[in-house]
């Protein structure tokens, strides 16, 4: 028998044919550790290429992962100012002026700054039409603005800038957002938090000129909100 499976063996060139034939158990001992020997580095190369590919997938899938992150902060944050920025900036390009008045105890105050000021339309649209400024109404520092320059007033263990109380005609409430007009002009005075669509209307009711036109808040609020609802769908 073990002739006549040499015999067999032999007819095959190759080890895989062999295999074939080892199957139905005519092989001898000795092609049978040539086999296995063959087959063990096979998988263990094939192994190898499992973990290589695995490790490369999860790696472009970090790396994919951090860039969109990246890029998701970068679109949804705001180019805030201080008032010497603004000053710099105005005089090179007067623009509308958006003013975030806060505290730094204001709870509603936080939440603007992790819901609507993240917003990516009415971040975008606010960086192209405005200048933004962070003005914390409890800082210890004068400020200049449009040419007059405004003290801070102790009160109690606080205080508060004249710039601030000014702006909210005495009424220190927070957060506060301030429209001003391309002149310095006051448009409006917001004493509340926004989420980000009513923000990204009043953005777009002011940056706009929808204001001059006759238009009610009421009802651009309604027609801006329906859109910018559709323009989501699609997306």
């Amino acid at each position: 028998m073990k002739e006549e499976k040499n015999n067999i063996c032999s007819k095959f060139p190759s080890n895989y044919q062999c295999l074939q034939v080892n199957l139905l158990g005519f092989c001898s001992s000795e092609s049978k550790k040539i086999i296995i020997n063959t087959m063990n580095k096979f998988f263990g190369l094939l192994l190898i290429l499992f973990v290589f590919s695995t490790y490369s997938l999860t790696a472009q899938k970090k790396t994919t992962e951090s860039t969109s992150v990246e890029n998701a902060e970068a679109i949804e944050s705001v180019n805030w100012l201080n008032w010497k920025e603004l000053e710099t900036a105005y005089n090179k390009e007067p623009k509308k002026v958006f003013v975030d008045i806060y505290t730094s105890w204001c709870g509603w105050c936080k939440k603007l700054d992790k819901t609507t000021f993240k917003d990516p339309a009415a971040v975008k649209y606010i960086n192209e039409n405005f200048y933004a400024v962070k003005f914390d109404a409890e800082k210890q520092e004068d400020i200049t603005f449009n040419g007059t320059t405004y003290k801070f007033i102790k009160n109690g263990k606080r205080g508060y800038s004249e710039l601030a109380y000014n702006f909210m005609q005495g009424r220190m409430s927070f957060p506060t957002m301030v429209f001003l007009n391309d002149d310095l002009s006051i448009l409006t005075v917001i004493p509340s938090y926004l989420d980000a669509p009513t923000w990204d209307a009043a953005l777009h009711y002011f940056g706009d000129g929808v204001h001059l036109k006759g238009v009610h808040w009421e009802t651009h609020l309604k027609d801006h909100t329906e859109n910018r609802n559709k323009s989501e769908i699609r997306f």
